[in-house]
């Protein structure tokens, strides 16, 4: 049985471990199916920026852009960077299609925070087992 590190010796139950990452399971479910439906958020409203009238029309004229605060507005809500950073986002047709393109990185960006997680655990501890703190974090 694993333990829980050393201040503690008491070994943790299995059901306990997979209640666990049980719960870490739906949430995480729960959180890509959240994602994947619901496109509205901060940078939805700021969306789309005037450049977009001349750069992708179809984007500018986009019937899920409406609700955004940005939408047939002369203005920028980001500054020089993002929207350099942004910038080939906006020749894509839909904001439904640009939230697709920002769930795949950052569904990489976690990946690659959790490799340096894991990593970093296993160099703190390497004797001891980083699942739970690892999958719960």
């Amino acid at each position: 049985m694993k333990t829980l590190g050393p201040l503690s010796q008491r070994p943790v139950p299995a059901w306990l471990r997979f209640s666990l990452l049980g719960i870490v399971a739906v949430r995480v479910i729960g959180v890509i199916w959240s994602a994947a439906w619901n496109t509205h958020g901060d940078y939805y409203s700021s969306l789309p920026g005037t450049y977009v009238r001349t750069l992708n029309p179809v984007l500018w004229n986009s019937a899920d852009l409406r609700g955004a605060m940005g939408f047939h507005v002369d203005t920028y809500y980001h500054g020089p960077v993002q929207y350099l950073t942004l910038y080939p986002l906006a020749l894509l047709d839909s904001y439904a299609q640009i939230a697709w393109v920002l769930w795949a990185f950052y569904a990489f960006a976690i990946a690659a925070a959790f490799w340096c997680l894991r990593r970093a655990l296993f160099m703190l501890a390497p004797d001891h087992s980083t699942t739970v703190p690892l999958i719960g974090s």
